[in-house]
């Protein structure tokens, strides 16, 4: 606006200057001020017209930006979400596959019991078959080999009734499974020492491994260890072996090592 008045008022100065009398003077002024005015306007207009436009398309250019942004929010969210749905999916799959699992244990002890219970009765009955068809002497020799093999199976249901409970420790376990993959996958070093592997029986080097507990010594054998003395690789070379296979060699292992 300062640059319009000031153009204005040159042209004026300019007219005015050059006319011989007051007459012509006034003619000029009024040639110039309608003439600048006109232009003044239009200038104006022109100005409006283009903030105009630069305002429309910053709007527009505004408008798409917080577009985006929802859509990218609202895609974020529904990943988040779908992740969250199948985690829980997952928790719960785990969560009903162990109480499976607990109840399957828990039946397997009843019936264990169940088969105790007859077992005893069955024992009684033949201890009492014993004394009256033999003497004395010969019933007490069948009476304390009977009474044995109630102390096994007593054994042996309780080993299992403590594992239904989650309390395996001092159980009795059945080492036949153990045994067989130790025959089978384990004897080549742990039998000669071979790679520093400790030989069955030999409890003191032994000791400081069960000492560890037999989680860490499943988890060793069943991903592989490297010792101070040895290596051992992941479940002894043989990856045809489960989890639970390896588990019950360590278990046999170890219980003929103490």
């Amino acid at each position: 606006m300062k640059k319009i008045a000031t153009l204005v008022t040159l042209a004026m100065a300019f007219s005015l200057a050059a006319c011989s009398d007051d007459s012509d003077k006034s003619a000029a002024l009024k040639d110039v001020v309608p003439e600048t005015a006109q232009e003044a306007g239009d200038n104006l207009q022109e100005q409006a017209a283009n903030l105009k436009e630069t305002i429309t398309e910053n709007v527009e250019s505004a408008k798409q930006q917080a577009e985006q942004v929802v859509e990218q929010a609202e895609t974020a969210v529904t990943d988040k979400v779908e992740s969250v749905k199948q985690e829980a999916k997952e928790l719960v799959s785990t969560e009903t596959a162990v109480t499976d699992k607990v109840e399957s244990v828990k039946q397997e002890a009843k019936e264990l019991v169940s088969t105790e219970t007859a077992v005893t009765d069955k024992v009684e009955s033949v201890k009492q078959d014993a004394q009256d068809l033999v003497g004395t002497d010969t019933a007490a020799k069948v009476t304390e080999s009977v009474d044995k093999t109630k102390a096994t199976v007593a054994s042996v249901a309780t080993a299992t009734t403590a594992a239904a409970s989650g309390d395996s420790q001092g159980s009795t376990m059945d080492h036949t499974l153990g045994k067989k993959i130790y025959s089978s996958s384990c004897q080549a070093c742990h039998a000669t020492g071979a790679a520093g592997a400790p030989k069955l029986g030999d409890k003191a080097n032994w000791a400081p491994r069960i000492a560890t507990g037999m989680d860490k010594m499943s988890a060793n054998a069943i991903n592989g260890f490297r010792g101070s003395q040895g290596y051992m690789p992941a479940k002894g070379g043989f990856s045809n072996l489960s989890d639970d296979e390896v588990t019950a060699a360590v278990a046999y292992m170890v219980a003929e090592s103490k």
